[in-house]
């Protein structure tokens, strides 16, 4: 199978990092914007103490910082910063929740061409490129596109 990586152009990341870097929530130890959040499973006290943490203020609007490991995140595309210093990259808002219910109607086996064509004008938007329709790739793109979905916007 052949591994498809949906990534952000390196413009795009380069803008993102420079961005975050010059923010005064982003720990440069942990290269995480407020609290970083990973690791073991945190008990409830500490989820409390971690979230009352990475809440901020910011124009008079309170936010919550994501406590994301940042050089990840500034390669996928569709995820936005939690201040809105930097947004989405290829996909608007309702442009993701219209791939997710794309993905979610593909039959589990064999993929009709009109929905194999379909997939990879998505990926081509994703990536800003032209995608080839390798078949070969076709199940690595839905996997990856499925994994980063359910990663930053929960299981549909």
């Amino acid at each position: 199978m052949s591994k498809f990586h949906i990534v952000a152009p390196k413009e795009v990341r380069d803008q993102r990092r420079d961005i975050c870097q010059g923010c005064k929530h982003y720990k440069p130890l942990f290269k995480s914007c407020g609290t970083l959040l990973v690791g073991r499973k945190l008990t409830p006290e500490e989820a409390e103490e971690v979230k009352a943490a990475n809440q901020v203020t910011r124009n008079k609007q309170k936010f919550e910082l994501c406590g994301c490991f940042m050089p990840l995140k500034w390669r996928i595309p569709w995820v936005k910063c939690p201040l809105e210093k930097w947004g989405l990259h290829g996909l608007t808002e309702a442009e993701i929740e219209e791939l997710k219910a794309f993905l979610d109607s593909l039959p589990a086996n064999v993929i009709p061409s009109k929905e194999v064509t379909e997939l990879f004008t998505w990926a081509g938007r994703i990536r800003g490129t032209r995608v080839t329709t390798c078949g070969e790739c076709v199940k690595g793109i839905i996997d990856e596109m499925r994994k980063n979905l359910n990663e930053y916007y929960g299981k549909n």
